[in-house]
């Protein structure tokens, strides 16, 4: 269980002095890439400002129904988190995790915060699963409990990131199970990144079937890839 994070006042990105509240100064602050315009319900960039929801989601939309991406993946986002998840740097999911939760409307918070899972050879062989750690800290910044083990991975699959949408999509098809009965009508899936919304969808997917009924999907950065 990591639960201690390494304190630092060095800026995280140019080990400058950082932030009281935060170990990042203001100056990389200001420079985040920030998702300004999102579709409400997939989080990918909107160009007409006067939409909330993208055309894509408007005709086929996912099963989750809510989006929180306050970030784009890319620049120094990018670069935490692939320290994070490759290179085990893990005090940056303490910034990551209080960033994201930065961008968290306080009302109508959701019951519970579900992690993306990974299977149990992959956890064992990384030592962390990335989302779960997120998860510790967003749950402390907004006092919502977690559910661990709520859903498992089943089967191995290969890495998304090396795969098309439709690949994608196989891939992960009956990869994950519910494991426990969730009683709950609002919740939030947590992960690092969200590029065609795959995982997320067939996480989400599988909450609704089990009776969920308002899921939101929180991440610290998206890609400009739409949801497909």
């Amino acid at each position: 269980m990591l639960s201690n994070y390494i304190f630092t006042t060095l800026c995280l990105i140019c080990d400058g002095i950082s932030l009281k509240h935060l170990p990042i100064c203001q100056a990389c602050l200001d420079e985040l890439p920030k998702n300004l315009h999102p579709c409400q319900q997939c989080g990918v960039k909107i160009e007409t400002k006067t939409l909330k929801i993208c055309g894509k989601c408007q005709h086929t939309p996912p099963q989750y129904d809510t989006t929180i991406a306050p970030y784009y993946y890319e620049h120094a986002i990018k670069h935490l988190i692939i320290e994070l998840k490759y290179y085990k740097k893990l005090h940056n999911v303490n910034l990551l995790g209080k960033l994201l939760a930065q961008h968290i409307t306080k009302q109508q918070l959701p019951e519970y915060l579900i992690p993306i899972p990974i299977h149990r050879k992959r956890l064992s062989k990384r030592g962390f699963n990335q989302s779960m750690e997120l998860c510790r800290v967003l749950s402390k910044e907004l006092d919502i409990p977690i559910l661990p083990n709520a859903i498992l991975k089943k089967k191995i699959t290969k890495a998304q990131a090396s795969l098309t949408a439709k690949q994608r999509k196989q891939n992960l098809k009956n990869s994950f199970a519910i494991n426990q009965d969730i009683k709950a009508q609002h919740i939030a899936i947590i992960d690092d990144v969200m590029t065609t919304g795959t995982t997320m969808n067939e996480m989400a997917r599988l909450l609704k079937k089990a009776g969920i009924k308002q899921i939101e999907a929180w991440v610290c950065a998206r890609t400009h890839k739409k949801f497909n």
